[in-house]
């Protein structure tokens, strides 16, 4: 009879994706037709007062953001025979950590990720300087235009959507799915490449691609070590909630 621990290491080594297969399932399901979506109903759907922000996480990420990924990982599920909404051998790394090594490794995360994000924040905001022309600028929410209305709606919207629902989506696919399958052809650069993949894939925010890379790594080594993507959702979570607090509020006095 196998054990726990014999189950998890069998787990923990899927069939490892190619380096094709890896660049494609990063980049092109999720961000991608999301923002598609965002760009062809944009138009249409401000002339009743919606922002880019309301649109682009209200309807593109319920309607398209979230089916997709999820989509892809039962699709997958199906293939191995799973049955149900059962996604064992596909999200690998499930191990349940205890309640208080998951605060444990969420502060830690925090504290490594939060330093790295404040200090790459000018280069971050330099970089968001040349991208004036882009076509989506999903923090037009925070716009001094914006009303107060707006705003508080914009707010709740976010914290369910970018703060709740996107973190567990993603932590689920990229960390959970896409991560232990990295190509072994990467070696110790898979961690690295994954990192750099899963920031590229953010294709509304391109200004944030080397704060998110480099801004990563301590919840993919954490997520890795424990084998859990219970540190990873709650310290992504409070990350990005924290993010929406402040920018919202320093508009709203």
């Amino acid at each position: 009879m196998q054990g726990p621990d014999t189950q998890l290491n069998q787990q923990a080594e899927p069939e490892r994706h190619s380096i094709a297969q890896s660049i494609a399932l990063h980049l092109l399901p999720g961000t991608l037709p999301t923002l598609a979506f965002h760009l062809a109903v944009r138009e249409v759907l401000q002339r009743f007062g919606l922002t880019e922000e309301l649109i682009y996480l209200l309807l593109g990420n319920v309607l398209v953001f979230y089916p997709t990924l999820w989509c892809v990982l039962f699709y997958y599920a199906r293939r191995r025979g799973n049955t149900g909404l059962s996604l064992e051998g596909i999200v690998v790394y499930q191990h349940k950590t205890s309640i208080w090594k998951t605060i444990r490794w969420s502060l830690l995360i925090l504290m490594l990720v939060g330093p790295i994000f404040l200090l790459l924040e000018p280069v971050t905001n330099h970089i968001q300087s040349y991208f004036g022309w882009y076509p989506i600028q999903v923090d037009s929410m925070h716009d001094d235009k914006s009303s107060r209305l707006t705003l508080v709606l914009a707010f709740f919207v976010s914290l369910a959507t970018t703060a709740l629902m996107t973190p567990i989506t993603e932590e689920y696919y990229y960390r959970g799915f896409l991560l232990p399958r990295m190509p072994k052809a990467l070696g110790r650069a898979g961690p690295g490449v994954h990192s750099l993949l899963f920031a590229v894939s953010h294709f509304h925010q391109p200004w944030m691609i080397p704060v998110r890379t480099i801004g990563l790594l301590p919840l993919i080594y954490v997520t890795r070590i424990t084998r859990s993507l219970r540190p990873g959702i709650v310290s992504h979570c409070l990350v990005n909630g924290a993010d929406i607090i402040i920018a919202t509020l320093g508009r709203l006095r």
